[in-house]
């Protein structure tokens, strides 16, 4: 992985936010701490999102480095996504992973969510215990948790592909990384504490040192859509059966691998 020195050489201290809404991602990186907190303010301040983002910091963070306007790879099933993926394209020895969105109050149709990771809008970063971002589960039925069991939620297949850059959150380097940040930036950890959702700073300080998903056990946080592969073909919670509350047929959403 790159590392935040060999980042420092490509960027400039005197870089801010571009144009009020874009942020170079190396010039975070390399700012001290003052200058990292005046980024995040700007970016705070400046940044738009879509009516079906959050409005905390990581998600405008996201917006503003140009992440959450990448689109993932689409293929047409699972037939297809079954040739990618075994054809090498995955990265490493990853799993195939499963995303699950839940209705709101303002959007009852999880498809609407759904519908932006097939490549339609801008990523929404969802709020967890791993960072902000989309998240996906090693397995179907675990994954409809994400859904609450809805009957309009609606899940998706897919796999990390060779975009993804993964950081392991119970491994040391994450530990180091966090604790380094806090350490040298604390005007900048406190204001992203204060301005986010729990635990959703991880993003920020993932993304700073060139990583784009985050493993969290055997879960994984995306924060690019790029990292992923997708089934453009996927479920709604009304085919899921009696699992996690959903109505309809007792088949699953997707027969294991």
């Amino acid at each position: 992985m790159p590392s935040t020195d060999d980042r420092a050489k490509r960027g400039s201290d005197s870089e801010r936010v571009v144009a009020g809404t874009g942020l170079s991602l190396s010039s975070f990186a390399a700012a001290n701490d003052a200058k990292k907190l005046q980024m995040l303010q700007d970016v705070m301040q400046r940044t738009q999102v879509d009516a079906n983002q959050n409005t905390d910091l990581v998600q405008k963070f996201l917006n503003a480095i140009g992440w959450a306007d990448h689109k993932p790879t689409l293929v047409a099933d699972e037939d297809a996504l079954k040739d990618a993926f075994e054809g090498g394209q995955r990265q490493g020895a990853t799993p195939y992973l499963y995303h699950t969105d839940a209705p709101v109050s303002t959007v009852p149709d999880a498809r609407v969510f759904a519908d932006q990771y097939q490549g339609q809008g801008r990523q929404y970063a969802s709020n967890g215990v791993a960072g902000g971002g989309t998240y996906f589960a090693p397995d179907p039925f675990d994954s409809i948790d994400y859904g609450y069991g809805a009957r309009s939620s609606y899940q998706q297949k897919g796999f990390l592909n060779k975009k993804a850059a993964i950081i392991n959150k119970q491994g040391s380097s994450w530990g180091r990384l966090q604790s380094d940040f806090a350490r040298k930036y604390p005007k900048t950890w406190r204001y992203m504490r204060n301005n986010s959702y729990s635990n959703n700073e991880d993003t920020i300080i993932a993304a700073m040192h060139g990583y784009n998903v985050i493993k969290n056990w055997d879960y994984y946080t995306v924060l690019d859509r790029s990292a992923t592969t997708v089934a453009k073909k996927g479920h709604h919670g009304a085919s899921f059966g009696n699992i996690g509350g959903g109505r309809g047929t007792d088949r699953n959403p997707w027969k294991h691998n």
